[in-house]
C-alpha cells in the first residue's frame, strides 16, 4: 500500500481492518511517501521491531516479530487479541532493499524496521474537536512539518495550484522535492477541488481551506510572492486568459485594470487579490480595482486608506493636510480607482521597501534611461571632439565592451571627462541606465554602487559587501536593465577599478583616466590637447569680439590645452580685455609647477592661465580666493555648499569664519569663482567642484604658513560637519561625502582633537559600511600619524591602537592585532591602571587574541578578570558588564565548560531584556549563546527549536539575510537543523548562508570557511561524499592559514574531513588525520575536553574499520569512561560512543555484554533524540556513529 497517512479514511481507523485482512493471505508493506519523521503527525503510530520470516512464501500476518525498544502495549492483567504487525517503509531505494532482501532471503537474519501494530479488528473512529482557525491550521503545519515544507507552502499561497504550477513551484525551490510537496499538498491546509470542476494540469486542482493562503503569505518573502507571479505567468499564460500580463500587473499595479470578469477567469483572480493584499503599498491600487471587479468585501488594509472624494478634492486644491486623510470609506466598499491611485501616488500607503524583480525592463525607442545617476552637468560651451565622439559612439555601437572596456586616457585638463559627459548627453537616449562613477578611490566606486542598488531596488542592506555585489549580479545578467552604461571617472588604477566591471555583463563601461596603464586592458581611446581651430572656436564662442589671428595667439600660448583655453575664454568673457593685455598679464603670472605637473609636459604659461584671475581675486575678492585655497586641500569632487555652511561654531580661517557664516556672502563667492571658470558650478546638487589641476596650481603658490593654516581650515570643516553618529546608517551618506576630502586633505595627520574624532568615526563609519580595508588603512595612517606626533601614550593615540587591534582583527591580521592589543594594554596599565574601562577593553582584546591562538585557557582567565572587576567597578547591570559576561561565556564554551556558560548566558540574557527588550541584537547574541550551551550539554532539540526563534526574530528586525547578524545566527542555525535530524533542511541554510558570505567577504574571510566547514558535514550527511571531501579540503585549508595548523579549529575541521575519507573507504589516510589532531587537540585542551573525546571515538572508528577492532574497543572504552565523566551519561555524543563500543564488544564474541550495552544506549538515545532522528535509525541498523565537531564562535 502506498500511501500519505493523512487522509480521514487513516484518521478514522478505516483503513486498519484493510491491512489485517491482506496480511492474513500475502505479503503486506506500506510505503509512506513521507519521511518518518513526519509519520507520527498523519495518524500513523508506529512502532520499532525486529523481524523474521518464517520461510519463503510467509504471509505478513505469519511473521516472527518482537518490539525492539520498551513493549508499550497494555498490561493491565486482561487478555488482549493478538496483534498483526505490518512493516511501514519510505519510499527509497535503501528501505526497499533491506524489506526486499528479507523476503526474498527468509535465512539471512533479523531485521528491525518501524511497523504497525493492529488489532485484529478496530472500529471505527472520529475524534473530535474544536474546528480549528486559519491561523491554528498554519500554526500546526509550521510546528510539525520541515522547514522546507513550510516554505514551499508560503509558495504555493502566491499562486493558483494548478498541476502545472505546484511542479514549476516545487522545482524553483531547492531542495524541494516530492516529501516537501507531499506535505504540503496532502496535509490541512488545502483540499481537493472537486474533478468535475478541475479536468487538465491548468485548471485549478487544489485550493487552501478559508483564510489558510492569506495568512501564509503575510508570513512568506515578498521577492518569492513577487517571483512565483513570474512563474504563474510562464507556465498558464499560453492556456489561461486571467494571468496573461500578470507580472505587469503585480510590477506596475497602478495601471493595472480589470475590464472583464469571466467565470472562468474569477478563481485565478481571486489568487491574484490575495497577492496584491500581502504585497501592499501600491498593490492596493491594484487590489481595490480588482476587488471591484470581483464585487469582494472591502478589506482591512484597503480600507485605511481610502478617503471621502471631499477630502481628496481638498487634497487636490490646497497644500494642507486633513485631519481625515486616513479616513475609511463610510460606505465600507471599494473606493474609486482614481482616488486610491492619488491615495498611492502621495504616500498614504504604508511604507515598505520595493523589492526588485529583476525581470527585463522595455524601453521605447527614443525615450530617455529610466535611471541616470551622479551625471555632472553638461557644459554648454562644448566645443570640437567631433572625431572623438564619433569614434566612441562606433565601439560602443559594436559591443567591443562586453570583452574590454573603453579607456579615455590622456593628460591632466585635456578634457577626458568632458568628452564623456558629451557623449553621454548626445547618446542617453540610447541607453536604459547611466550610472557616473568617480573611481579614484575604491570606496568611492563601491558608495557610486550602492547607491545604484538602491536605485535598482535590489532587495539588499545599503551596506558596501552586499549592495556592491547584487548591483555588479544584476548589471551582469542584464535585469532589470541590459542596455547599461557605466562610466568609471578619473580612475588611475587598473588592479583597483576593475575589480567592479560587471563581468560578462551586456552592457557598456567608459573609463577615463591620466595612466597610461589602461592601454594593456582596455580598448585605448587617448585623448589630446585641442586641435588649433578647435581652441579658436572655444576662445571666439565665449567672446565673438576676439579677432581669428587673436585667438591663435591666445591658443599657441596656452598650448592649446582645452582646460586653460577654457579659463582664458570665461577671463575674457568677463574682462572684455584685449588679446595683448592678456598676453602680457600671462607673462606677468608665470608661476613654476610643481614636478609632478613638471613631468606631465605642461608650459608654465599654463599654469599662468589661472594665475591671471586668482591674482585679480586676491585685490578684488580675498574671501572668494581663500574659499579656493582651502578647497583645493579637497578631493577633485563635488563640494556641497552644506558642507560649507559648518553646523558648528569653530574658528576655520581668519578671512573665511565671517563668509562661511554668511549665506549671502557665501553664495556671491561661489558665483565669482564660477564665472572666472575657477570651479564648475552645479546648480542641480547646490555644489561646485575645481579641477585638479586648479588645486596644484593654488597649493604651489601659498606660502607655507598659508598652506598650514588653509590646509588645517579645510579640516576644521570637515569636523564640523562630523555626524558624530557612525553607527547609524541614516548618517552614512554624509560620512560617504567626506571620506574623500579626508583622504585627500591628509586629516589624519591632524592634531586637533575634533578632527581627530571626525577620523576614528569615519574609520568606524567605513567597517560598519563593509569597507573593511578602507578602514583599517584610514586607521592605521592616522595612528602612525598620532604617534609620531607627540606620546605614544596620549589618549587620542590609545583609542586609535584599540580601535586599530579591532581593525586588523577584522581583516584577519591576526598577528597585528595581538601585537598592537598586548602594547595597547600594557600602555593603558601605565598610564590608567588596572581598573579603568579603558583597560578592561584593552584587556577584553587581548582576550580575543588568545582565543584566536588557540589557547583558550589563557582567554578564560582574561576574560573571567575583565568579567569580575567589571562587576566590582560598574555593576552587573551595566552594558559594559553584560558584554563581559557575553565575551567571558564564549571563553567558557571553548574551554568544555558548558554547564557554566549556560548558567552566565541565562543571567545575562535576563539582565538584557530587562534593559533593552527581547528585541535587540544584544539580548538576541546572548540567546544564541543560550542555544549553543544547550546544544553542546545535548539537548539538540531544544537548541534547535530556540535558534529557529532567534533567526526568524533577527530576521524580521534587520529585514535582511544578508545582514552580518543573521547570517552568523543563521549559519549556527544550519548545525543546529543537522543536530536535531533534519539534514536536508540543514544543508538547504548552509549552501544559502555560504554563498551570501562569499558574496559578502570573500572566500578567505573567516566566516566564509567555517560556513565551507558546515556546508561540508551536510553535504556527507545527505550523501554526497566527493562533493563533502572537496569542501572539507578547502575548509581544512583555510583554517591552517587563518589559525595555523596546531588551533583547535583547524585540528577539529581535520576530524570532520576524516569521516569523509573513511567513508569513501580511504581508512588508514583518516586515521593518520585524526591521530594527527587527536594529539594537537590534547595538547591544547587536555584529555577530557569534548572535542578531544569527539575526536578519539572516530579514532577508534578509524581502527574498526581497519580491523583492528581491540585498538578500537580500548579507545572507545577509556573515551565512555570520560564521556560519562564529563558530559553525562544521557548526553548523545556518550551514548553514540556506548554504542559504538557495543558493536567493538560484539566482535570480540562478548555477545551478552554488546547486546545490554547496544538496547540500552539505543534507548536512552532515542529518549533524548528521538526515535525519528536519522542517527537513532542508523545505529539501530548496526551503522557506527561519527562524531561531527561543529567550531564554536571565537
Amino acid at each position: 500500500m502506498v500511501t500519505h497517512g493523512g487522509s480521514d479514511a487513516w484518521r478514522a481507523g478505516l483503513v486498519h481492518p484493510v491491512l489485517v485482512s491482506w496480511a492474513d493471505s500475502a505479503t503486506v508493506a506500506v510505503v509512506n511517501l513521507l519521511p518518518q519523521q513526519r509519520w507520527r503527525e498523519r495518524a500513523m503510530e508506529t512502532t520499532e521491531v525486529t523481524w523474521r520470516l518464517d520461510g519463503a512464501g510467509s504471509t505478513t500476518a505469519r511473521s516472527s516479530w518482537r518490539v525492539s525498544g520498551p513493549d508499550l502495549r497494555p498490561t493491565d492483567g486482561e487478555d488482549h487479541a493478538p496483534l498483526t504487525a505490518v512493516p511501514v517503509i519510505e519510499r527509497g531505494m535503501d528501505w526497499l532493499r533491506r524489506w526486499s532482501r528479507l523476503l526474498a532471503e527468509p535465512a539471512t537474519g533479523e531485521l528491525r524496521m518501524p511497523a504497525l501494530l493492529l488489532p485484529p479488528d478496530r472500529p471505527p473512529s472520529r475524534r473530535p474537536g474544536r474546528s480549528l482557525t486559519a491561523h491554528d491550521l498554519v500554526a500546526r503545519f509550521r510546528a510539525t512539518m520541515s522547514p522546507t515544507a513550510f516554505a514551499l507552502a508560503t509558495r504555493l499561497a502566491a499562486a493558483p495550484l494548478t498541476v502545472r504550477v505546484v511542479r514549476a513551484v516545487a522545482r524553483a525551490m531547492i531542495r524541494s522535492g516530492p516529501e516537501q510537496l507531499t506535505e504540503v499538498l496532502t496535509s490541512d491546509l488545502v483540499r481537493p477541488v472537486p474533478r468535475a470542476a478541475a479536468s487538465g494540469d491548468t485548471s485549478i486542482r487544489y485550493e487552501f481551506v478559508h483564510g489558510v493562503r492569506e495568512r501564509l503569505l503575510t508570513l512568506g518573502y515578498r521577492d518569492r510572492t513577487v517571483e512565483v507571479q513570474h512563474l504563474v505567468e510562464y507556465e498558464l499564460a499560453h492556456d489561461v486568459e486571467a494571468v496573461r500580463n500578470l507580472t505587469l500587473r503585480v510590477k506596475d499595479p497602478r495601471n493595472a485594470s480589470y475590464e472583464r470578469v469571466t467565470p472562468a477567469a474569477e478563481p485565478y483572480l481571486r489568487v491574484e487579490l490575495a497577492v496584491h493584499l500581502s504585497l501592499g503599498g501600491p498593490n492596493l491600487v491594484a487590489a481595490a480595482r480588482l476587488g471591484q471587479s470581483l464585487g469582494s468585501p472591502i478589506p482591512r488594509q484597503v480600507r485605511r486608506v481610502l478617503q471621502p472624494p471631499s477630502v481628496i478634492a481638498h487634497r487636490t486644491m490646497e497644500s494642507g493636510m486633513s485631519d481625515r486623510v486616513n479616513a475609511p470609506d463610510p460606505e465600507g466598499s471599494f473606493g474609486t480607482a482614481a482616488q486610491i491611485t492619488l491615495d498611492a501616488e502621495r504616500g498614504i500607503f504604508p511604507s515598505r521597501r520595493p523589492t526588485n524583480d529583476l525581470q527585463p525592463v522595455q524601453r521605447l525607442d527614443g525615450q530617455l534611461p529610466a535611471i541616470v545617476g551622479n551625471l555632472p552637468l553638461r557644459n554648454t560651451n562644448f566645443t570640437g571632439r567631433r572625431e572623438l565622439l564619433d569614434s566612441l559612439h562606433q565601439r560602443l555601437s559594436a559591443g567591443t565592451t562586453a570583452v574590454l572596456p573603453e579607456a579615455l586616457h590622456g593628460a591632466g585638463g585635456v578634457g577626458k571627462s568632458q568628452l564623456a559627459i558629451e557623449y553621454v548627453y548626445l547618446h542617453q537616449q540610447d541607453f536604459d541606465l547611466i550610472w557616473w562613477i568617480p573611481a579614484e578611490r575604491p570606496a568611492q566606486i563601491q558608495s557610486a554602487l550602492v547607491e545604484l542598488a538602491a536605485r535598482l531596488e535590489l532587495p539588499v542592506p545599503s551596506t558596501a559587501n552586499t549592495a556592491v555585489p547584487a548591483a555588479l549580479e544584476a548589471l551582469r545578467i542584464g535585469r532589470p536593465y541590459s542596455n547599461w552604461l557605466l562610466v568609471f571617472d578619473n580612475a588611475e588604477d587598473p588592479d583597483s577599478v576593475e575589480q567592479f566591471f560587471p563581468k560578462g555583463g551586456p552592457g557598456s563601461i567608459v573609463v577615463t583616466s591620466r595612466n597610461g596603464a589602461w592601454r594593456e586592458v582596455a580598448n585605448s581611446l587617448p585623448v589630446d590637447v585641442f586641435e588649433r581651430q578647435e581652441s579658436i572656436d572655444l576662445l571666439r564662442r565665449r567672446g565673438p569680439d576676439l579677432a581669428v589671428d587673436d585667438a591663435d595667439r591666445l591658443a599657441a600660448a596656452l598650448g592649446d590645452l582645452p582646460l586653460a583655453i577654457e579659463q582664458a575664454a570665461a577671463w575674457r568673457a568677463e574682462t572684455r580685455m584685449p588679446a595683448d593685455e592678456y598676453l602680457d598679464l600671462l607673462d606677468a603670472s608665470r608661476p613654476v609647477l610643481d614636478e609632478e605637473s613638471t613631468q606631465q609636459d605642461y608650459p608654465e604659461l599654463v599654469a599662468a592661465a589661472w594665475n591671471v584671475s586668482l591674482n585679480w581675486l586676491r585685490g578684488q575678492d580675498l574671501p572668494a580666493l581663500r574659499l579656493l585655497q582651502m578647497c583645493s586641500f579637497f578631493a577633485p569632487e563635488p563640494i556641497g555648499k552644506v558642507l560649507l555652511s559648518k553646523p558648528r561654531a569653530l574658528r576655520i580661517h581668519p578671512d573665511l569664519d565671517l563668509l562661511v557664516r554668511n549665506p549671502v556672502r557665501l553664495n556671491r563667492a561661489i558665483r565669482t569663482i564660477g564665472r572666472l571658470s575657477l570651479a564648475r558650478i552645479d546648480h542641480r546638487t547646490n555644489s561646485f567642484q575645481m579641477h585638479r589641476l586648479v588645486q596644484r596650481v593654488l597649493i604651489n603658490q601659498m606660502d607655507p604658513q598659508d598652506r598650514d593654516a588653509l590646509r588645517h581650515g579645510a579640516h576644521m570643516l570637515l569636523a564640523g560637519n562630523d555626524p558624530d553618529q557612525p553607527d547609524d546608517a541614516d548618517h552614512w551618506p554624509r560620512y560617504a561625502q567626506l571620506y574623500p576630502h579626508i583622504v585627500a586633505s591628509g586629516a589624519e595627520g591632524c592634531s586637533n582633537e575634533l578632527v581627530r574624532d571626525m577620523v576614528l568615526n569615519e574609520a568606524m563609519y567605513l567597517w560598519r559600511w563593509g569597507d573593511h580595508l578602507a578602514a583599517r588603512d584610514l586607521s592605521q595612517r592616522a595612528w602612525t600619524a598620532w604617534r609620531a606626533d607627540g606620546d605614544q601614550a596620549d589618549p587620542d593615540s590609545l583609542r586609535m591602537a584599540s580601535w586599530l587591534g579591532f581593525m586588523h582583527f577584522v581583516v584577519g591580521d591576526y598577528a597585528a592585532a595581538a601585537s598592537l592589543n598586548a602594547e595597547t594594554l600594557e600602555l593603558y596599565r601605565q598610564t590608567l591602571g588596572e581598573d579603568q574601562e579603558e583597560t578592561l577593553n584593552a584587556l577584553g582584546a587581548v582576550a580575543a587574541d588568545h582565543r584566536v591562538a588557540g589557547d583558550f585557557a589563557g582567554a578564560l582567565d582574561r576574560s573571567l578578570v575583565v568579567y569580575e572587576q567589571a562587576k566590582q567597578i560598574f555593576g552587573e547591570e551595566e552594558p559594559f558588564t553584560l558584554r563581559a559576561a557575553h565575551n567571558l561565556a564564549v571563553s567558557m564554551r571553548l574551554s568544555g565548560l558548558f554547564g557554566r556558560a549556560l548558567q552566565l548566558d541565562e543571567q545575562s540574557y535576563q539582565r538584557r531584556v530587562q534593559i533593552y527588550g527581547t528585541d535587540h541584537l544584544d539580548s538576541l547574541s546572548t540567546f544564541g549563546g543560550i542555544n549553543l550551551d544547550r546544544r553542546e550539554l545535548g539537548d539538540y532539540v531544544a537548541a534547535h527549536a530556540n535558534q529557529e526563534t532567534v533567526v526568524a526574530t533577527a530576521r524580521r528586525m534587520l529585514k535582511y539575510d544578508d545582514h552580518p547578524e543573521v547570517l552568523r545566527q543563521s549559519h549556527m542555525l544550519a548545525s543546529f537543523r543537522r543536530k536535531a535530524g533534519h539534514h536536508h533542511d540543514a544543508l538547504d541554510l548552509s549552501s544559502d548562508v555560504l554563498r551570501r558570505f562569499r558574496t559578502r567577504y570573500g572566500d578567505d574571510h573567516p566566516d566564509t570557511v567555517l560556513a565551507t566547514l558546515t556546508f561540508a558535514i551536510d553535504q556527507r550527511l545527505t550523501g554526497d561524499l566527493r562533493a563533502a571531501r572537496e569542501a572539507a579540503e578547502v575548509a581544512v585549508e583555510g583554517l591552517r592559514r587563518l589559525y595555523g595548523e596546531d588551533h583547535p579549529h583547524t585540528a577539529g575541521a581535520q576530524v570532520d574531513l576524516a569521516v569523509t575519507l573513511r567513508l569513501l573507504g580511504e581508512c588508514e589516510q583518516a586515521r593518520e588525520l585524526d591521530q594527527a589532531a587527536v594529539q594537537r587537540l590534547t595538547g591544547r585542551l587536555g584529555d577530557s575536553h569534548a572535542l578531544v573525546l569527539a575526536a578519539r571515538i572516530n579514532l577508534a572508528s578509524d581502527h574498526y574499520d581497519l580491523g583492528d577492532v581491540a585498538a578500537a574497543r580500548a579507545l572507545d572504552a577509556d573515551s565512555l569512561e570520560q564521556c560519562r565523566r564529563v558530559l553525562g551519561d544521557a548526553h548523545p555524543t556518550t551514548l553514540v560512543c556506548a554504542l559504538n563500543l557495543a558493536m567493538d564488544l560484539r566482535d570480540l564474541g562478548r555477545d551478552v555484554e554488546a547486546s545490554t550495552l547496544f538496547d540500552t544506549s539505543l534507548e536512552q538515545l532515542r529518549q533524548t533524540l528521538g526515535a525519528r532522528h536519522p542517527a537513532v535509525a542508523a545505529v539501530g541498523a548496526g551503522v557506527r556513529a561519527n562524531c561531527d565537531i561543529d567550531p564554536l564562535p571565537l
